[in-house]
């Protein structure tokens, strides 16, 4: 399994952050703590190019692991062991959405999409953009605390209908725009799932009396084998769905 450094560490998956795979999409050194047991390690994951005897590069990752403990002959202390998942876990929430748990834009920037749930980056990758009808109007309407509410039962509705190598990021500034990265996937299924998707939030109900309806616009776009290398890639595929979206926000206008 290519990038498969989680089972060294003894998992039998990868992190959703996995360092390795983020320092070949990144082309850069990337730090970490492992702790397996009781025992802490430092490592660096290093991207590196090697030249294949058919004369082709392919990029690979070099981990270098130090273990930190005091002592070599003694275990880490409890309470030392408790910080190293503390970090462990502030890592993560670099890429975490404090008010949906969805992934934000950093996620995106990093390209972790590319293998969340898989154990290679992937070759086909779908991305649905979701825009919510008025969320402005709405907030100030009703409030930013049932604004808030809406944005977290969007969140909940996509993430029940995605798979697992799916991602969904909230990626706008506006905060009402989420982007769904679908990996190892086909057009077919893009399409499928933004249908669902629009089906899934029209169930959404807000109001005084929850007498109205969620609605939001789609835009999607799907690309095959994706160049790390150019990260503008990532950024005009996400564009061409914006496109699409705001094509269908102006059909819904002139009905």
């Amino acid at each position: 399994i290519p990038y498969s450094c989680f089972k060294i560490w003894g998992r039998e998956e990868r992190c959703e952050n996995c360092s390795s795979m983020c320092a070949v999409c990144g082309h850069c050194a990337l730090n970490k703590f492992e702790l397996i047991k009781n025992d802490v390690f430092y490592v660096i994951s290093q991207p590196v190019e090697v030249k294949m005897e058919d004369g082709d590069c392919e990029s690979l990752v070099l981990e270098v692991a130090s273990r930190i403990s005091e002592r070599d002959d003694l275990p880490v202390k409890k309470e030392e062991a408790d910080l190293y998942k503390l970090l462990q876990e502030k890592h993560r929430d670099m890429y975490l959405d404090v008010l949906t748990g969805t992934y934000n834009k950093k996620y995106f920037e990093y390209l972790l999409f590319l293998f969340n749930g898989l154990n290679m980056i992937a070759k086909k990758v779908g991305f649905i953009i979701i825009d919510l009808y008025n969320f402005k109007e709405i907030n100030e309407r009703y409030g930013r605390e049932i604004g808030d509410k809406i944005l977290k039962s969007v969140a909940e509705n996509i993430k029940k209908n995605l798979d697992i190598s799916n991602s969904i990021i909230r990626y706008g500034s506006g905060g009402d725009e989420f982007v769904v990265a679908m990996a190892d996937c086909t057009p077919e299924e893009v399409k499928e799932c933004a249908d669902l998707l629009n089906e899934s939030i029209t169930q959404i109900k807000y109001g005084d009396n929850n007498e109205n309806t969620l609605t939001a616009y789609f835009g999607y776009t799907y690309m095959e084998n994706p160049d790390i290398n150019n990260k503008y890639m990532f950024d005009n595929a996400v564009k061409r769905a914006e496109k699409m979206m705001e094509e269908n926000k102006e059909k819904y206008r002139t009905k």
